[in-house]
């Protein structure tokens, strides 16, 4: 049964973690939510969260970053992986092959962000997941 945590393993925690997912330049939007990802080689998917003060006050962006870490802890397990193409690359023991990717999170200010659930933070994050994920792949078969 998978653990439903949010583990220090299971965020990106420098700097040079999210200029490489920056850098990779793979994202897409939906509602006032911002997904960019790129594959990483490890078993499981990583979560950064940016949330800038144009998003309003401290007890609103708390209450976005709050929402999205519940939302990702819920559906971490669900999100889409992909398979290393090299047995020994991006393999870790016992995994088949899947590997995640590192995420990051990012809002801008709308009125749908004041009214935001946690169940419309999943929705969107799972779909953003998806559509990154078949994006991704298209990427890494055109070379």
């Amino acid at each position: 049964m998978p653990l439903f945590s949010f583990p220090k393993s299971r965020r990106l925690t420098h700097a040079r973690e999210y200029q490489g997912v920056y850098g990779y330049r793979l994202r897409a939007v939906r509602g006032p939510m911002t997904l960019s990802i790129r594959p990483n080689e490890l078993p499981h998917w990583r979560l950064g969260l940016a949330v800038s003060r144009r998003v309003g006050t401290a007890v609103a962006r708390n209450r976005a970053k709050r929402l999205t870490r519940e939302a990702f802890r819920m559906v971490q397990h669900d999100l889409p992986r992909w398979m290393a193409r090299e047995s020994g690359k991006g393999a870790v023991e016992g995994t088949g092959g899947a590997c995640g990717y590192d995420a990051v999170v990012s809002f801008h200010a709308t009125e749908a962000l004041v009214g935001m659930t946690l169940e419309q933070c999943r929705e969107w994050l799972d779909g953003l997941a998806a559509e990154l994920h078949a994006r991704s792949m298209k990427r890494r078969e055109r070379g």
